[in-house]
């Protein structure tokens, strides 16, 4: 359904709300005062500088997986390339885009699920906006907000996947790629991964769907899934 000229500006206007107080945050808001930032900050750097990810003697965030912190620990080697004061806060700038992305993402969702509803897409729209906790977290050096943006990618890709019914070989690949990708940036993606799971399952009981999905072809993306994640997982245990 086309979008109306109120949608469009409601969202764009949501858009800029979202880069102002992200930009406003990155600037102002100290880097130290997020949740266990110096945790955070030391898995990335030994991880960028070392080449290894911190060990259980030396305490910290040592069992969270190294996705964030290799992404975060870059933007932090390139801001100190390009002179900024601490360079740990182009993590923070990198969480800009992190949030824009998933309201991006958000949106597209809305429209899957409610495509003659703009009121519903200006909704789901202002409530991520609006949410204290959205941009609580992106003013943090913390990957929390990578893990939604994430999240919402592989979602929102699932629910495309099965409304369209496009169960292609190479779109399984990318959703299975997009959940390990939330593996290995925090364990919590996991109840994404089951969200996942437990609609595909659904949609394989229901014989319109049936019909239109390779059960093959997904066996293989879960394979792609557990061949890249459970190594991470034993190495914790070990």
């Amino acid at each position: 359904a086309p979008t109306p000229v109120w949608a469009r500006a409601a969202i764009a206007c949501l858009f800029v709300l979202m880069l102002f107080v992200g930009a406003w945050n990155a600037t102002r808001y100290p880097i130290m005062l997020g949740y266990d930032a110096q945790e955070h900050i030391t898995y990335a750097d030994v991880l960028i500088h070392q080449g290894r990810t911190p060990t259980a003697a030396e305490g910290g965030e040592y069992y969270a997986p190294p996705g964030y912190y290799a992404v975060a620990g870059a933007a932090s080697w390139i801001g100190g390339k390009i002179g900024l004061a601490d360079p740990h806060q182009a993590a923070q700038y990198l969480n800009i885009a992190f949030v824009l992305l998933t309201g991006a993402l958000l949106l597209v969702l809305a429209r899957l699920l409610f495509p003659r509803k703009p009121g519903v897409w200006v909704s789901a729209l202002a409530f991520f906006a609006l949410l204290p906790v959205v941009a609580k977290t992106a003013a943090m050096f913390h990957p929390e907000t990578l893990n939604m943006l994430v999240s919402t990618a592989a979602v929102t890709l699932a629910t495309w996947m099965l409304v369209r019914r496009r169960f292609g070989l190479r779109w399984l690949g990318l959703l299975a790629l997009t959940l390990v990708a939330g593996q290995l940036v925090r364990a919590s993606s996991l109840f994404t991964l089951a969200a996942v799971l437990i609609a595909f399952l659904a949609a394989l009981a229901t014989p319109s769907f049936r019909r239109h999905m390779p059960v093959r072809q997904i066996g293989v993306a879960a394979e792609i899934c557990a061949l890249i994640a459970v190594p991470w997982y034993v190495s914790r245990s070990v």
